[in-house]
């Protein structure tokens, strides 16, 4: 179909050229991609490029195609591609618009941050433990007796391998440089959120004023600094919520709140729903 001059992409085109009726397809590429004219998605994509030169042209702006990359798409972005080379080897996931709002909170970051900084380079180490779980999560959603749990925790473990490259050895953040700030505060977000999830906590530990963190968060990512914490708060929890099937009790308890009450005004607060209604949502 098109729509304002250009072309969509259905992802359910893509699963009746796949053969596939579930929500996630897996296919690997040996061939050159061609794309002139931009092109938009109506689901989300992550490339992982092995092997291939060229260009990735995303809303509007170019990036160079090497080896050991990992790009994303969202919903609604455009894009076009010229990749060739002596051997192209890229493996793509493509996920619907309804589970990938299941996966979102996988995401550390908003969305807007991934928009901006779609491409990611991997070093050797890293690209072949995300490799791998590409390799894995193409197997069980081709398997028929596969478990949508367990490529949930693949796809979870993609986006916790490329916040680690993200972070990098960021132990002295640059804070004129808001992408290395943001990957120290991540760090230390994931090392205390349990006993901790004041922004004054943080501002202590990175030297700044709960204040100017906050600052920084609305200006570069557009939400406060409570809601930067959250955000990881809130994806240790709904991944177990969706994995570990445990009682909502179990969860607030592990996660070191102080009752359920607590814990379920913290979830409805950040997230817009109590933890029972999520639940029922997602069921």
């Amino acid at each position: 179909m098109r729509k304002r001059n250009y072309e969509i992409e259905l992802f359910s085109d893509f699963q009746r050229k796949k053969r596939v009726d579930g929500e996630i397809i897996c296919f690997d590429v040996d061939k050159p991609l061609f794309r002139k004219e931009l092109t938009g998605l109506d689901f989300f994509s992550i490339l992982l490029i092995e092997q291939g030169i060229g260009i990735h042209k995303i809303d509007q702006l170019t990036y160079p195609i090497v080896d050991r990359q990992i790009h994303f798409l969202f919903p609604g972005q455009l894009h076009s591609w010229d990749i060739k080379g002596e051997k192209v080897k890229i493996q793509l996931i493509f996920v619907s618009a309804k589970m990938f709002k299941m996966l979102e909170g996988f995401l550390v970051y908003p969305i807007e941050y991934y928009k901006r900084n779609p491409v990611i380079h991997l070093d050797v180490s890293t690209f072949y433990k995300v490799k791998y779980e590409f390799d894995d999560i193409k197997r069980e959603v081709t398997d028929s007796n596969g478990l949508q749990e367990i490529v949930l925790s693949r796809i979870r473990i993609v986006t916790m391998l490329i916040l680690r490259k993200m972070l990098g050895e960021v132990d002295h953040p640059v804070f004129d440089k808001p992408d290395l700030f943001f990957n120290k505060l991540s760090l230390l977000i994931m090392t205390h959120w349990r006993e901790n999830r004041s922004v004054a906590f943080y501002a202590e530990k990175v030297g700044l004023t709960a204040n100017y963190i906050n600052v920084l968060c609305k200006k570069h990512l557009n939400i406060t600094a409570i809601s930067f914490i959250a955000k990881t708060v809130l994806n240790e929890v709904i991944h177990e919520m969706k994995i570990s099937r445990k009682k909502i009790k179990d969860i607030a308890e592990e996660m070191q709140f102080n009752d359920v009450a607590s814990f379920s005004n913290y979830f409805k607060r950040h997230k817009g729903i109590s933890p029972r209604e999520f639940l029922l949502d997602e069921a």
